[in-house]
Protein backbone atom coordinates (compact mmCIF):
# COMPACT_ATOMS: atom_id res chain seq x y z
CA UNK A 1 0.00 0.00 0.00
CA UNK A 2 2.82 2.40 0.85
CA UNK A 3 4.44 1.75 -2.52
CA UNK A 4 1.32 2.62 -4.50
CA UNK A 5 0.77 5.80 -2.52
CA UNK A 6 4.42 6.75 -2.90
CA UNK A 7 4.28 6.06 -6.63
CA UNK A 8 1.03 7.97 -7.07
CA UNK A 9 2.15 11.18 -5.35
CA UNK A 10 4.88 12.04 -7.90
CA UNK A 11 2.48 11.29 -10.76
CA UNK A 12 -0.14 13.59 -9.28
CA UNK A 13 2.49 16.26 -8.71
CA UNK A 14 3.57 15.95 -12.36
CA UNK A 15 -0.03 16.19 -13.56
CA UNK A 16 -0.61 19.28 -11.44
CA UNK A 17 2.62 20.92 -12.55
CA UNK A 18 2.21 20.13 -16.26
CA UNK A 19 -1.51 19.98 -17.03
CA UNK A 20 -1.01 21.11 -20.61
CA UNK A 21 1.01 17.96 -21.39
CA UNK A 22 -1.92 15.81 -20.33
CA UNK A 23 -4.59 18.09 -21.85
CA UNK A 24 -2.83 18.23 -25.22
CA UNK A 25 -3.48 14.54 -25.78
CA UNK A 26 -7.03 14.66 -24.45
CA UNK A 27 -8.54 14.33 -27.92
CA UNK A 28 -6.32 12.72 -30.52
CA UNK A 29 -8.30 12.58 -33.76
CA UNK A 30 -5.37 11.64 -36.01
CA UNK A 31 -6.85 8.30 -37.07
CA UNK A 32 -10.24 9.89 -37.69
CA UNK A 33 -8.62 12.70 -39.68
CA UNK A 34 -6.64 10.23 -41.81
CA UNK A 35 -9.78 8.18 -42.38
CA UNK A 36 -11.62 11.34 -43.39
CA UNK A 37 -8.89 12.25 -45.85
CA UNK A 38 -9.11 8.79 -47.41
CA UNK A 39 -12.89 9.20 -47.72
CA UNK A 40 -12.31 12.58 -49.33
CA UNK A 41 -9.88 10.99 -51.80
CA UNK A 42 -12.53 8.40 -52.74
CA UNK A 43 -15.18 11.08 -53.15
CA UNK A 44 -12.87 13.25 -55.27
CA UNK A 45 -12.29 10.25 -57.53
CA UNK A 46 -16.08 9.81 -57.79
CA UNK A 47 -16.42 13.51 -58.64
CA UNK A 48 -13.76 13.14 -61.31
CA UNK A 49 -15.67 10.20 -62.81
CA UNK A 50 -18.76 12.42 -63.05
CA UNK A 51 -16.77 15.31 -64.55
CA UNK A 52 -15.40 13.02 -67.29
CA UNK A 53 -18.74 11.29 -67.98
CA UNK A 54 -20.05 11.52 -71.51
CA UNK A 55 -22.61 12.94 -71.59
CA UNK A 56 -22.09 14.79 -68.34
CA UNK A 57 -24.97 14.78 -65.86
CA UNK A 58 -24.69 18.14 -64.10
CA UNK A 59 -26.89 16.98 -61.21
CA UNK A 60 -24.56 14.03 -60.54
CA UNK A 61 -21.56 16.35 -60.66
CA UNK A 62 -23.24 18.75 -58.23
CA UNK A 63 -24.14 15.90 -55.86
CA UNK A 64 -20.57 14.57 -55.94
CA UNK A 65 -19.19 18.07 -55.36
CA UNK A 66 -21.47 18.59 -52.37
CA UNK A 67 -20.22 15.32 -50.90
CA UNK A 68 -16.65 16.63 -51.21
CA UNK A 69 -17.69 19.83 -49.40
CA UNK A 70 -19.19 17.76 -46.58
CA UNK A 71 -16.02 15.66 -46.35
CA UNK A 72 -13.85 18.75 -45.99
CA UNK A 73 -16.15 20.17 -43.32
CA UNK A 74 -16.06 16.89 -41.38
CA UNK A 75 -12.27 16.68 -41.57
CA UNK A 76 -11.93 20.29 -40.46
CA UNK A 77 -14.27 19.74 -37.52
CA UNK A 78 -12.11 16.78 -36.44
CA UNK A 79 -8.93 18.83 -36.83
CA UNK A 80 -10.39 21.67 -34.75
CA UNK A 81 -11.54 19.33 -31.98
CA UNK A 82 -8.27 17.40 -31.91
CA UNK A 83 -5.45 17.94 -29.51
CA UNK A 84 -2.14 19.17 -30.84
CA UNK A 85 -0.73 16.21 -32.74
CA UNK A 86 2.78 14.82 -32.47
CA UNK A 87 5.41 15.43 -35.13
CA UNK A 88 5.03 11.82 -36.32
CA UNK A 89 1.23 12.15 -36.58
CA UNK A 90 1.60 15.50 -38.33
CA UNK A 91 3.92 13.87 -40.84
CA UNK A 92 1.42 11.06 -41.45
CA UNK A 93 -1.34 13.56 -42.23
CA UNK A 94 0.97 15.75 -44.31
CA UNK A 95 2.22 12.78 -46.35
CA UNK A 96 -1.33 11.55 -46.98
CA UNK A 97 -2.28 14.98 -48.29
CA UNK A 98 0.86 15.46 -50.37
CA UNK A 99 1.18 11.95 -51.80
CA UNK A 100 -2.46 10.99 -52.31
CA UNK A 101 -4.94 13.83 -51.85
CA UNK A 102 -3.12 16.58 -53.74
CA UNK A 103 -2.67 14.48 -56.92
CA UNK A 104 -6.39 13.62 -56.88
CA UNK A 105 -7.30 17.29 -56.46
CA UNK A 106 -4.98 18.21 -59.33
CA UNK A 107 -6.51 15.51 -61.53
CA UNK A 108 -10.12 16.51 -60.94
CA UNK A 109 -9.35 20.20 -61.45
CA UNK A 110 -7.40 19.47 -64.65
CA UNK A 111 -10.25 17.30 -65.92
CA UNK A 112 -12.82 19.93 -65.01
CA UNK A 113 -10.96 22.60 -66.98
CA UNK A 114 -10.39 20.18 -69.89
CA UNK A 115 -14.13 19.44 -69.97
CA UNK A 116 -15.14 23.07 -69.49
CA UNK A 117 -17.33 23.06 -72.60
CA UNK A 118 -19.60 20.46 -70.98
CA UNK A 119 -20.34 22.97 -68.21
CA UNK A 120 -20.93 26.05 -70.35
CA UNK A 121 -24.52 26.44 -69.13
CA UNK A 122 -23.55 26.30 -65.46
CA UNK A 123 -20.21 28.14 -65.41
CA UNK A 124 -21.28 30.44 -62.59
CA UNK A 125 -22.30 27.47 -60.42
CA UNK A 126 -19.00 25.72 -61.11
CA UNK A 127 -17.08 28.90 -60.26
CA UNK A 128 -19.06 29.33 -57.02
CA UNK A 129 -18.45 25.69 -56.04
CA UNK A 130 -14.74 25.93 -56.82
CA UNK A 131 -14.48 29.13 -54.80
CA UNK A 132 -16.17 27.47 -51.83
CA UNK A 133 -13.90 24.41 -52.08
CA UNK A 134 -10.86 26.68 -52.27
CA UNK A 135 -12.01 28.60 -49.19
CA UNK A 136 -12.68 25.36 -47.30
CA UNK A 137 -9.24 24.08 -48.29
CA UNK A 138 -7.63 27.23 -46.94
CA UNK A 139 -9.52 26.98 -43.66
CA UNK A 140 -8.70 23.29 -43.25
CA UNK A 141 -5.06 23.97 -44.05
CA UNK A 142 -4.86 26.79 -41.52
CA UNK A 143 -6.51 24.63 -38.86
CA UNK A 144 -4.16 21.71 -39.59
CA UNK A 145 -1.10 23.96 -39.38
CA UNK A 146 -2.29 25.22 -35.99
CA UNK A 147 -2.30 21.64 -34.64
CA UNK A 148 0.74 20.29 -36.51
CA UNK A 149 4.26 19.83 -35.16
CA UNK A 150 7.70 19.29 -36.65
CA UNK A 151 8.55 19.59 -40.32
CA UNK A 152 4.92 19.08 -41.35
CA UNK A 153 4.08 22.38 -39.66
CA UNK A 154 6.73 24.21 -41.67
CA UNK A 155 6.07 22.41 -44.97
CA UNK A 156 2.26 22.49 -44.86
CA UNK A 157 1.85 26.18 -45.80
CA UNK A 158 3.57 25.60 -49.16
CA UNK A 159 1.47 22.50 -49.79
CA UNK A 160 -1.79 24.27 -48.98
CA UNK A 161 -0.71 27.21 -51.14
CA UNK A 162 0.01 24.88 -54.08
CA UNK A 163 -3.42 23.26 -53.75
CA UNK A 164 -5.14 26.64 -53.50
CA UNK A 165 -3.22 27.93 -56.53
CA UNK A 166 -4.53 24.96 -58.50
CA UNK A 167 -8.06 25.89 -57.43
CA UNK A 168 -7.45 29.52 -58.44
CA UNK A 169 -6.37 28.40 -61.91
CA UNK A 170 -9.57 26.37 -62.29
CA UNK A 171 -11.68 29.25 -60.94
CA UNK A 172 -10.10 31.58 -63.50
CA UNK A 173 -11.00 29.15 -66.28
CA UNK A 174 -14.67 29.44 -65.31
CA UNK A 175 -14.67 33.23 -64.83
Amino acid sequence: MKFSILATVPLLAFAAAYPSVIEERATDNTKVILSGIKTLETDITALDTQVKANPVNVINVQNAEQKVEKDITAIDNNVKSSSVVTAAESTQVYNEIKNNLQPKINTVLNDLVANKAKFSGVKSIVKTDLTKLNDQTGTLGKDFIAKAQGTAKTQAPALISAIQNKFKTAIAAFA
